[in-house]
């Protein structure tokens, strides 16, 4: 648990990182009795938690396929990153990505650009192996996600909006990719 937060089904009113030691304990205790097949990493508080996972990843699981769901905003429009993560993000957790999730505004969060196409290849720039942009904007009837693997044209994904709110979509997604990618799936079949 990088961080506590005060939340329901709704929205996200408080985020409470935990003390990166206490990060690095958790990850070192599971690791002391499992080697993981797949690693997803979503909320990174602060650049001191990001650094810790990256140490980890960089040494202990050097080889194990991660997916990074960048978190810099909940469902809920509620801000979960601070002003430091952004950049911890990019230089740090972005590269070691062998799938990152962001949804449109999130790829804008991250490379401060407007164009889509433009903020992906920033990110592929980084040394990320696919970005999977989500598309979470509201009002639309049908949902396009695209995922851009390094030399290959984009694949789009689409399916019909279900009806009602939802909260924590974009983690769900990225948690079932990563579970895909441990049981072997390619990333093309993982995402689909």
């Amino acid at each position: 648990m990088t961080a506590l937060t005060t939340q329901n089904t709704a929205i996200v009113h408080k985020v409470i990182p935990s003390r990166p030691e206490d990060v690095s304990d958790q990850i070192r205790t599971g690791l002391d009795e499992f080697k993981p097949d797949a690693c997803k990493i979503g909320l990174a508080p602060n650049s001191a938690i990001s650094a810790v996972i990256t140490g980890i990843l960089k040494n202990e699981l050097r080889d194990c396929p991660t997916v990074i769901d960048p978190v810099t905003k909940a469902g809920s429009g509620g801000s979960l990153a601070l002003v430091d993560m952004i950049d911890a993000l990019m230089s740090d957790l972005i590269p070691l990505a062998e799938v990152l999730t962001p949804n449109a505004g999130g790829v804008r969060a991250l490379t401060s650009c407007d164009d889509l196409e433009h903020g992906v290849s920033r990110l592929r720039l980084t040394g990320c192996e696919s970005v999977l942009v989500t598309d979470a904007e509201g009002g639309k009837e049908v949902l396009i996600n695209q995922l851009y693997i390094r030399d290959e044209p984009p694949e789009r994904h689409e399916m019909k909006r279900l009806r009602g709110s939802y909260h924590g979509t974009g983690c769900t997604l990225a948690t079932a990719i990563a579970c895909h990618r441990a049981a072997g799936l390619s990333i093309r079949d993982a995402v689909a």
